[in-house]
């Protein structure tokens, strides 16, 4: 198997698309890990589609040219095991033999790989240049989108991207993290009285760095990975500035609110509208095919290593549900304010109630969204959020003198969403249960063609499942 050729590779989308395939190969289905060496390395390395997700399946269908390609490229190709089987293998390519491919071969292209994002993320000040080009992209994208939409978000154009200054521990005389701003100094905020929207400077992430310890903290140490910390911190360098926009529109309309109302529209429009700018012309060379579902398999895992570490006498689902369905205006609700925080940012349920509202807005029939549907999502979105509740228009708003102008109180205003937006028909457990669903035999095999269109299996039944 020719790992220097995938070592070689440059494009991050084609890189982070391989990872994620032969990731499931291996088992791995945390993207943060490295998975450890097989002991059963010598074993041929196999896909059994039929076991796949939805967003597994979704993820094949978008990237299958991508991984032809990159595949082809190092010597490798994807074919059925067997004409009876829906499994997938690699085979390795040599001379006219074709085999399959170990699984520790492409454990050897997972550390390949990672090392080619290595190479392209070549130290903090490199990568911190292409975050910062790829996050100003997605933030100009993002507000032409909105501000197309509703006039009265065209002020959305001037707000910009801007590092965070560099942390200073001889001026502060202490570190991020004893000063209780590493969390701050790891994500997006926005300043709106500022029209900023500010990101991690990279700069300073040195593999020993806070930054990254704290970043890693929860990943064991076999298995962790600086390149795919990067990888990870990319990507909420397109998905974060589409948060951070809707906390810029909150403020241009004049929208008094809470944290926990302000974040849940945050968090609820965060991919929704990542696929939205996806599409766009301007995103050409930042997006990937393979993207979108590459985020919300990202979610999948880090929702369900959340859970796992979550404090069961703080966490109740059944606040959730009331925050989520509320758009989170019910008062009865952690404490109303902050997520129950009792003033820092370590002990907020921010950090567990956003990302699962993020995962179920992508899919509230059970079913991820299809990139046709967007152009009416985005639509609801902007008129349920923005268009419903402007102050300029909203017969509540009133005068408020300190910020000098009008303002309307959107935690005292029920929202109306449309059917679409609507996510009570569903528990989180029985959305996420639908989102893991194998997708049978049948569905299975049909990605088997389109991975390999030669590979022609006779005599499979299909047991009927969808």
């Amino acid at each position: 198997m020719a790992a220097a050729s995938l070592e070689s590779l440059r494009d991050y989308g084609d890189i982070s698309v391989a990872l994620t395939f032969f990731d499931r190969f291996l088992g791995n289905l945390d993207p943060w890990h490295t998975p450890a060496e097989p002991s059963d390395g010598g074993e041929p390395a196999t896909w059994d589609l039929s076991a796949a997700n939805q967003i597994e399946e979704w993820f094949l269908t978008e990237s299958v040219e991508t991984l032809q390609r990159v595949l082809g490229t190092a010597g490798m190709k994807i074919t059925g095991v067997k004409p009876s089987s829906v499994e997938v293998v690699v085979v390795s390519l040599d001379g006219k033999q074709a085999r399959p491919a170990t699984k520790l071969e492409l454990h050897k292209a997972i550390l390949a790989l990672e090392r080619g994002l290595k190479s392209i993320f070549a130290d903090p000040e490199s990568f911190n240049k292409r975050a910062v080009s790829a996050a100003k992209a997605s933030l100009s994208s993002i507000t032409r989108l909105l501000s197309t939409q509703y006039k009265s978000l065209e002020a959305l154009k001037s707000f910009k991207m801007k590092n965070l200054p560099l942390w200073d521990s001889n001026v502060t005389g202490l570190s991020a993290t004893d000063m209780g701003l590493i969390v701050a100094y790891t994500g997006f905020m926005t300043s709106a009285s500022e029209g900023i929207v500010t990101m991690p400077n990279f700069t300073q992430w040195d593999p020993e760095s806070e930054f990254v310890t704290f970043c890693l903290k929860n990943v064991p140490e076999k298995n962790r990975s600086v390149p795919r910390l990067f990888r990870h911190m990319y990507l909420n360098c397109i998905r974060a500035p589409c948060h951070e926009a809707i906390h810029c529109a909150q403020h241009i309309l004049g929208q008094k609110m809470t944290t926990q109302v302000a974040e849940h529209d945050a968090y609820y429009s965060c991919n929704i509208l990542t696929q939205a700018i996806s599409l766009e012309k301007e995103m050409q060379g930042i997006a990937y095919p393979g993207l979108n579902p590459e985020l919300m398999l990202m979610g999948l895992s880090r929702m369900t290593e959340k859970l796992s570490r979550v404090d069961k006498k703080k966490w109740n689902f059944n606040v959730y549900h009331k925050w989520r369905d509320s758009f989170g205006i019910d008062s009865k609700c952690w404490n109303g304010k902050n997520f129950g925080s009792s003033g820092s940012l370590n002990d907020s349920m921010e950090f567990l109630a956003g990302p699962l509202l993020t995962l179920e807005a992508c899919a509230p029939s059970g079913k991820h969204y299809e990139n046709h549907q967007m152009g009416k999502l985005v639509a609801d979105i902007v008129k349920t959020m923005f268009v419903s509740r402007d102050a300029a228009t909203h017969p509540d708003a009133k005068l408020d003198e300190r910020a000098k102008r009008k303002l309307v109180d959107c935690g005292k205003i029920e929202v109306k969403a449309p059917e679409m937006l609507r996510l009570n028909n569903l528990k989180f457990q029985d959305r996420l249960k639908s989102l893991l669903a194998p997708i049978g035999k049948l569905r299975g095999a049909a990605i088997v063609q389109k991975l390999d269109p030669m590979f022609k299996p006779k005599g499979e039944e299909s047991d009927g499942k969808r």
